[in-house]
């Protein structure tokens, strides 16, 4: 092979060389645009549901404050009432101890 010919196809792969690396890059460059796109699509929709989750949180949180305010309620409730009916029990058996005691004298006498 002499030079001219082994020149001839140096020449003819660099072209194909250099036609094989520009599709490459565009084919690169379309992939990238690609990728961008659908990582702002990603980040978008976790963005939106984040922000969905955290309203689910709120609403969490203000349950439970809501059930934590009923709970105060009603054991405040039921002290007032276990106060009231503590001081009924110690009046009735205050008014039965006289009553013994009046019958205990009134034996004894």
């Amino acid at each position: 092979m002499d030079q001219e010919s082994l020149n001839q196809i140096r020449q003819i792969v660099m072209e194909v060389t250099e036609v094989v690396e520009g599709r490459l890059h565009g084919d690169i460059g379309a992939v990238e645009g690609r990728l961008r796109g659908d990582i702002e699509a990603v980040k978008r929709h976790t963005g939106v549901l984040v922000e969905h989750l955290e309203q689910k949180i709120e609403l969490l949180a203000e349950g439970h404050e809501s059930l934590h305010h009923k709970i105060e309620d009603i054991r405040s409730e039921l002290q007032s009432s276990i106060n009231h009916e503590s001081h009924e029990t110690r009046a009735l058996l205050r008014s039965s101890y006289q009553h013994l005691h009046q019958r205990v004298e009134q034996l004894e006498s």
